[in-house]
């Protein structure tokens, strides 16, 4: 039972020990001096000298840099799909979506104009 004990406490101060070394991390980040010159963030956090200096910091930053931008058009796309899943039409199943929201994107824009141009 003690060694439970001795290993529990093992382990709780190598937790203390990365929390105060990530809080180090941060406030040596956060004193560093402003770089105004740096264009792109991404570039600079995969410098190994990032990387050395800051392995928890660099690697938490590269993880949310990575994250694409949403634009808008899945916005609009997701906001027209609740116009067509409405509590009448709530059974629909996802092909049938699938293609009722491509058709409504097709008719919006000229990939069905310029196919009806062709067969006419």
């Amino acid at each position: 039972m003690h060694e439970v004990r001795t290993e529990s406490l093992r382990q709780k101060k190598h937790a203390t020990a990365q929390i105060l070394d990530f809080q180090d991390e941060y406030e040596k980040y956060i004193t560093a001096p402003i770089m105004p010159s740096i264009k792109d963030a991404r570039k600079w956090w995969l410098e190994s000298t990032q990387q050395l200096d800051y392995p928890n910091l660099s690697i938490m930053a590269l993880d949310l840099l990575s994250i694409p931008a949403m634009s808008a058009e899945p916005e609009r796309l997701f906001s027209r799909a609740k116009v067509t899943i409405t509590d009448r039409r709530n059974k629909l199943g996802i092909r049938m979506i699938q293609a009722i929201e491509s058709l409504k994107s097709w008719l919006g824009g000229q990939v069905l104009a310029s196919w009806g141009r062709e067969t006419i």
